[in-house]
């Protein structure tokens, strides 16, 4: 007997789905699933790349605001393992990098004035300072903005020259043009010490005899063994190697005095020994605008500003993004000169890959292209392919090309 309230004259079909119209229906979806995820997926990584360029364009803006007030960009600061101090301001002297320079200048003056003269005993700031994030220097791209490991009983200087331990610090993706080294260089960069005599002095040498950026040794020669070096290497390399196949790359020439003994050079000398060399003939081994102990402004580029770099994305082993252990990034980002913060052009720009070192080149984590900005503050997209020389001439803020 048929149900009352079912309506009359319609027949109902109890029947569901078939096996064959279920899998179909799967198919169907699985298809457009394969379409839009790729789609998706282009979508967030173009998003988190316009949010790194964007980054790079907020913190060009700041280093052409910080020249448009004092003529000059930030110092280079000293080496990577010095803290900077506010008290210094952005000159020479300044022991902090660019990346702490900076600071005032993007709207985190609050923090660039808590280390106004803060003394050793005072750890805490330092600690605050290490781990305190900055999202204009992280690219999302890469990682997420938030303070890494350093390495296993890591010191750092402070302004006093004592020494604290940090354990935690946040890094930075984006790096300063420290020029083209890279090029064999050079005895001719020792040729002035010729005219020098000055007996109570000696040279600090710090250079890369491979041209591994993690091989950085320091040679302190007195004048007479150094003048002998010049006379005696018609090769017009530091080490043996012939001239087509050197590697050797001069990082930084210093006169210091013979009192200073070997790693105290730094504290309290290391200005005065890096800018005595100016007026004794030695010419200057850093051509980028960013100099360890140096300050230059947009008068010092000869080659243009729109063709000179000023700061770019670097790069970095993907398996180090989170460890910290990246020899061009073991260092916090607000610490002095150093492949943490600066890099170089010797070598070409890479996308980043795992288990290989560039450690003083620029790079990314994106695909065929990596930003730059110029020191106009455009902010522009370098093909990995860049041809070596121009962008070596790039870096070099007067190559004459």
């Amino acid at each position: 007997m048929l149900n009352s309230s079912m309506p009359r004259g319609r027949l109902v079909n109890p029947r569901g789905f078939t096996l064959l119209e279920l899998l179909v229906v799967i198919m169907i979806i699985a298809v457009v699933a394969g379409l839009l995820i790729p789609a998706v997926q282009y979508a967030r990584e173009s998003a988190r790349a316009n949010s790194c360029r964007n980054k790079l364009v907020q913190l060009s803006k700041g280093m052409l605001i910080s020249e448009s007030l004092v003529r000059k960009f930030p110092a280079g600061g000293w080496a990577g393992e010095w803290f900077g101090d506010s008290g210094r301001n952005n000159e020479p002297e300044q022991q902090g990098g660019w990346a702490f320079q900076l600071l005032p200048y993007i709207e985190r003056l609050p923090l660039w004035e808590s280390m106004e003269s803060v003394s050793a005993s005072e750890n805490e700031k330092y600690q605050t300072l290490a781990k305190t994030n900055v999202a204009l220097f992280s690219c999302p791209s890469r990682r997420d903005a938030v303070p890494y490991a350093c390495s296993s009983g890591s010191q750092f200087y402070v302004p006093s020259g004592d020494t604290i331990s940090i354990s935690q610090a946040v890094r930075t993706d984006y790096a300063a043009n420290g020029g083209s080294s890279g090029l064999c260089p050079n005895i001719t960069a020792l040729k002035g010490i010729k005219s020098i005599s000055d007996s109570s002095h000696k040279f600090k040498i710090a250079h890369r005899p491979s041209g591994d950026p993690t091989d950085c040794q320091e040679l302190y020669l007195p004048i007479s063994a150094a003048r002998t070096i010049v006379e005696n290497n018609p090769q017009d390399t530091l080490g043996s190697c012939d001239k087509a196949e050197c590697e050797d790359v001069i990082d930084s020439i210093m006169l210091v005095p013979t009192s200073v003994s070997q790693g105290d050079w730094m504290v309290g000398q290391g200005v005065e020994g890096r800018l005595a060399l100016k007026g004794k003939g030695v010419p200057d081994v850093q051509d980028g605008l960013f100099r360890r102990m140096q300050r230059l402004g947009t008068a010092a580029i000869k080659d243009g500003q729109s063709t000179t770099y000023l700061l770019g994305e670097k790069y970095i082993d993907p398996a180090a993004y989170t460890t910290g252990s990246d020899p061009g990034d073991i260092n916090p980002a607000w610490t002095g000169y150093s492949a943490s913060n600066v890099r170089w052009a010797g070598s070409g720009p890479s996308r980043d890959q795992r288990d290989i070192q560039h450690s003083s080149s620029f790079g990314s984590a994106h695909t065929g292209s990596l930003n730059m900005a110029m020191a106009d503050g455009a902010v522009v997209q370098v093909s990995y392919d860049i041809d070596p020389q121009v962008h070596r001439s790039q870096a070099a803020i007067n190559s004459g090309k």
